[in-house]
């Protein structure tokens, strides 16, 4: 989006196709060693197609796993989304959405690897206040994210759990009800989403729980009506 926001609005503005989905998901999990190689490996790099076929997909894909190698189920794409470059109608309002988009997250640090490299004492140690916001992959979905993410759920709560009690700490951790066995001064706040395809048999999106530390406070359970 920084380098070319009309070319991957070009690629993004496609009509909703099951067949299009389904060789654009393969296509690009094809590519991912390499683009990942190439991402960290040339900083003058980026593939508007690639850009743009994946916001297009995004928005379309049903649940996890899009242009994942490990999913080659087929699956037919939302009838009824709204959602990402689906709300807007036309080459010109994507190419608004993501100019809008890239200037939201210009001061996002994005890093890479294991979690806990983000939350060392080095980097959370000396601030005044800090807000956590953890959501690991749900048990029994890890492998959703690959075979590096089976444990991380618990490593996670042990985490959090851990640190309840340093006051600069503000955390949050997202899971179902029944994931985690958070002590009693815990807030759990239920929430429901939206869940996606055929949502009303959909149990899962009724067991949604963001559970957070004492030292949040009071909670605005409107965030969460």
């Amino acid at each position: 989006m920084q380098s070319d926001c009309d070319g991957v609005a070009q690629w993004a503005n496609s009509p909703i196709n099951e067949a299009d989905l389904l060789a654009r998901h393969g296509w690009i999990a094809s590519q991912v060693e390499a683009l990942r190689e190439n991402i960290i490996s040339n900083p003058h790099y980026f593939d508007i197609k690639i850009a743009g076929w994946w916001v297009w997909g995004q928005a379309l894909w049903l649940g996890d796993g899009w242009c994942s190698a490990k999913i080659s189920k087929r699956q037919m794409p939302s009838i009824s989304t709204n959602k990402g470059i689906f709300k807007n109608e036309s080459s010109r309002d994507i190419v608004d959405y993501l100019n809008r988009l890239s200037n939201r997250i210009k001061k996002v640090r994005v890093c890479c690897g294991d979690w806990q490299r983000v939350l060392s004492p080095a980097v959370i140690g000396t601030s005044k206040d800090i807000g956590i916001f953890l959501d690991p992959p749900y048990k029994g979905t890890e492998k959703v994210y690959g075979e590096v993410s089976v444990g991380v759920s618990q490593e996670v709560f042990e985490w959090a759990i851990e640190r309840s009690s340093f006051p600069n700490l503000k955390i949050a951790v997202c899971g179902l009800n029944g994931d985690y066995d958070f002590p009693k001064d815990w807030i759990e706040i239920p929430w429901k989403s939206s869940g996606g395809f055929r949502s009303s048999n959909n149990l899962s999106r009724l067991k949604e729980r963001i559970w957070f530390s004492p030292n949040c406070g009071d909670i605005q359970l409107s965030l969460f009506a």
